[in-house]
């Protein structure tokens, strides 16, 4: 998935689709003939705190224009599509932005963490430390893309120490 900036998108895929419902029907105008089938969403219209379907283990998009593609057999299809904001929520586009950027901060460097444990002994103290690193990210993680307000001072030290002491520790390894 793209955004109109023909960047990668995180999230949608990874997180909207988590868990969710499919309903199955039968359609003659889809990307791939041969199939047939359109899968359309049944996520609920209204989102109730801590009882979402959809389950954070990546950032979610920007509102914004993105594009998605498929590719079969060589072929490449591709559908573009807007993502909105609930309207409930009140936070501004800058508030949103930052609480994104950290969040994909936050998920990158548990990407970084997963490759680095790539071959270590579970039981050698530096895999015990990535590992403590990779939870302090969940924990930010989760607690950024939970939140629907302005971030606080606290989530943003946190991510920011633990990203720092991260990187340090990761320089100390080479």
């Amino acid at each position: 998935m793209y955004d109109s900036s023909a960047e990668m998108g995180h999230g949608l895929c990874a997180t909207a689709f988590c868990g969710a419902n499919y309903n199955r029907t039968e359609s003659k105008n889809l990307f791939y003939e041969p199939y047939r089938y359109a899968y359309t969403l049944l996520l609920p219209i209204s989102a109730t705190i801590m009882n979402n379907t959809a389950l954070a283990t990546s950032p979610w998009v920007m509102p914004g224009m993105y594009t998605a593609k498929l590719t079969v057999n060589g072929k490449i299809h591709t559908h573009i599509f807007e993502v909105k904001m609930d309207p409930r929520v009140k936070t501004g586009v800058n508030d949103l932005q930052q609480q994104h950027d950290l969040s994909l901060l936050c998920y990158n460097n548990i990407k970084q963490c997963m490759k680095k444990l790539e071959g270590l002994n579970e039981n050698s103290e530096p895999a015990k430390t990535i590992t403590g690193f990779i939870n302090k990210f969940k924990t930010i993680h989760i607690a950024l893309q939970e939140s629907d307000m302005v971030l606080t001072m606290q989530m943003i030290t946190a991510t920011k120490e633990t990203t720092a002491a991260f990187t340090q520790f990761f320089k100390s390894l080479k």
